[in-house]
């Protein structure tokens, strides 16, 4: 059966995870998960908020924030290679 609230469980795997650093790509366009990523521990995650005015529901924030995927992924390699 599928969870509806995974933000305990998202949570409890950044207490539980390594030492490498975490990202959240959000919109606040996109109200009802932005509200969502409010509730994960900020103090263990980067929040990079896409305030895009085409981003206007949750399948457009991953297929909007490309650069940004990159951008993280090439700044994970470059220090862990």
């Amino acid at each position: 059966m599928r969870k509806d609230d995974l933000v305990p469980q998202i949570n409890q795997h950044l207490d539980d995870s390594n030492e490498y650093t975490k990202y959240v790509i959000c919109s606040e366009n996109v109200e009802l998960y932005y509200k969502q990523t409010d509730r994960i521990d900020a103090s263990k995650i980067y929040k990079i908020n896409l305030a895009d005015k085409h981003i206007t529901s949750h399948p457009e924030v991953s297929r909007n924030s490309v650069p940004e995927q990159l951008t993280i992924l090439n700044k994970f390699f470059a220090t862990h290679i």
